[in-house]
């Protein structure tokens, strides 16, 4: 991603969305670009970030449900009235998140409780931990067009890391990962890997197998997804609390 000056006479600390700094660098980038110039198009922010418009659109979508930035229709000019984005006003600091190596330690903490208690309570606490995860995203799992919501989701799992790569194959689609944060962490605790295949399930709608894994030695983790039926506009699926027959836990590859 392009590098964007910040807005005049702002520092680090006051910047609106510094709390999601670390976690969430585009985004971050994004708040710099609407703070200081203002109201700005989808189509300025291709130009000024160099994200796709679909890779925005999902930062987008996440920015205003956060309540960081609002959007506008102009209306009132020939052709198809625009959508604007801006930042909201400022709010007052707020501590940054905890650093992903804190999460990883408190993590690998409840994992190690949780295995004690032997594997048909570590399946149930995976499944559970999914639909949870999957149910504060309603908004992804309603998307119509699959491949939008695959992108999506992967946004939700995904976000802090270099862009997964998304192929359209036979029969469904291929995701490629080239790095994870809890891959360390994973190395002790295969459930996590679980827990993300469970969760994009629940969020697409439909079944994921993983094709390679770095923990096994592979360069990289590749996911196999079937191909998604395409959603009315608004039809809840599983993920939302309400059965449509897709959701279900991505199988681990044999």
């Amino acid at each position: 991603m392009k590098p964007l000056k910040p807005a005049a006479g702002s520092s680090p600390e006051r910047e609106p969305g510094s709390r999601i700094s670390r976690a969430y660098p585009a985004r971050t980038e994004m708040l710099r670009y609407l703070t200081a110039s203002g109201p700005s198009t989808l189509k300025d922010l291709v130009a000024a970030t160099g994200l796709s418009p679909s890779a925005l659109r999902q930062h987008l979508m996440l920015l205003e449900r956060d309540g960081l930035i609002s959007r506008q229709v102009i209306r009132g000019r020939p052709g198809r009235p625009p959508i604007v984005y801006a930042a909201t006003p400022q709010r007052p600091p707020v501590p940054e998140p905890p650093t992903p190596e804190t999460y990883a330690t408190l993590l690998a903490s409840l994992l190690r409780g949780i295995r004690t208690q032997g594997p048909d309570q570590m399946r149930r606490t995976i499944q559970a931990a999914a639909e949870r995860l999957a149910a504060e995203h309603p908004e992804v799992a309603q998307i119509p067009d699959p491949e939008v919501r695959i992108r999506a989701a992967l946004g939700v799992l995904f976000d802090a890391l270099p862009p997964a790569e998304l192929r359209r194959m036979n029969g469904g689609y291929e995701v490629s990962l080239g790095g994870c944060r809890l891959a360390d962490l994973a190395r002790d605790f295969r459930e996590i890997c679980a827990i993300a295949r469970g969760l994009l399930a629940l969020l697409v709608g439909t079944e994921v197998v993983q094709r390679e894994s770095v923990l096994r030695g592979d360069p990289r983790c590749v996911f196999v997804l079937a191909a998604p039926e395409r959603r009315p506009s608004g039809v809840p699926s599983a993920a939302t609390g309400q059965e449509d027959g897709q959701g279900r836990e991505g199988r681990a590859a044999a």
